[in-house]
């Protein structure tokens, strides 16, 4: 046994549902989204004789994360957090944590696992995917929602993302939805045009997909911003409009710009800007800045996935 183990793992930008509520008669959900190089989740993780999981995660998490490390022979670890972006903010960070803590605990002790069972044992990857293979990947992800007997949607398309590109990242205060008030969103009953779920699946799959194959900024900007407005569509009464609220200003800030590309991620209230290079992005992020209400960075995207190594 090794005397640590770190796990660094990529944040997640979600690019939304294309079919959330199952009004045309094909695959539930279907996502996109993209791992991003900052924030990170890093963990380590050393031995010890019970359970010592960190304040960050709520107690329902801490019990779930023991109970499956307990079923495959682990009798205690000890994680400690080193880096953590914001909680139910967009950045995918539930997801990452409790699978960076869990592969570290197994890999410590050297048990083998899959990480699409340790996911879903883990109660994650029950809507989208993209998070758990952010986690095992890095890349452009789009994964192929669920079926009748899907566990965790399966990945349909990964690819490496152009490392020139690069997102804006702008999070104002304030948090998205989640937990049983997530619950209660995707469970409520929606009825709009079956053509808007069509046009989503198009952006995706005949926009943002070659776009990223051919290298071509202005086809994946245009998509993309096009697709946002379609899924942010889906829940706009559950989250009060398009955005998250606390997104208002800035998502006027940049309509003011004329900033093509951008959207939410998830719940928000993060909000993502494309732009084609780092110059480009370096513009944006410092007029935002300017507004001086916002945390802003500039990143690109992780096309390897979590990184696992010995302390």
């Amino acid at each position: 046994m090794s005397r640590g183990v770190e796990v660094s793992a990529p944040s997640r930008l979600h690019f939304g549902l294309v079919n959330p509520h199952g009004v045309a008669p094909y695959r539930l959900y279907g996502s996109a989204g993209v791992a991003v190089k900052s924030p990170r989740v890093v963990v380590e993780v050393y031995p010890s004789d019970r359970f010592e999981l960190p304040p960050v995660l709520e107690e329902g998490e801490k019990a779930t994360l023991a109970s499956v490390l307990r079923g495959r022979g682990v009798r205690g670890v000890r994680a400690v957090v080193r880096e953590v972006p914001p909680r139910h903010a967009g950045f995918g960070t539930t997801t990452q944590l409790l699978l960076s803590i869990a592969v570290g605990a197994l890999r410590l002790h050297g048990i083998e696992y899959s990480p699409l069972d340790l996911a879903w044992e883990l109660g994650r990857g029950r809507v989208s995917s993209i998070g758990v293979y952010s986690f095992m990947r890095g890349g452009f992800i789009v994964d192929a929602g669920r079926g009748r007997s899907t566990r965790i949607a399966p990945l349909a398309v990964r690819l490496d993302f152009p490392e020139e590109w690069r997102f804006v990242l702008i999070l104002p205060r304030g948090t998205g939805l989640s937990g049983e008030e997530e619950e209660r969103a995707m469970r409520r009953p929606k009825f709009y045009e079956v053509a808007r779920v069509h046009e989503a699946a198009w952006l995706l799959h005949y926009g943002l997909v070659p776009a990223v194959i051919e290298r071509d900024p202005s086809t994946f900007a245009e998509a993309l911003g096009r697709l946002q407005e379609l899924v942010g569509g889906f829940f706009q009464e559950e989250q009060g409009g398009l955005f998250n609220p606390a997104s208002a200003k800035v998502v006027e800030h940049l309509e003011k710009l004329g900033v093509r590309g951008y959207g939410q991620s998830s719940w928000g209230p993060l909000i993502y800007v494309f732009a084609e290079s780092e110059g480009r992005a370096r513009e944006v992020a410092d007029s935002v800045s300017r507004l001086g209400e916002y945390r802003v960075c500039v990143t690109g995207a992780d096309n390897r996935g979590a990184v696992i190594r010995e302390v």
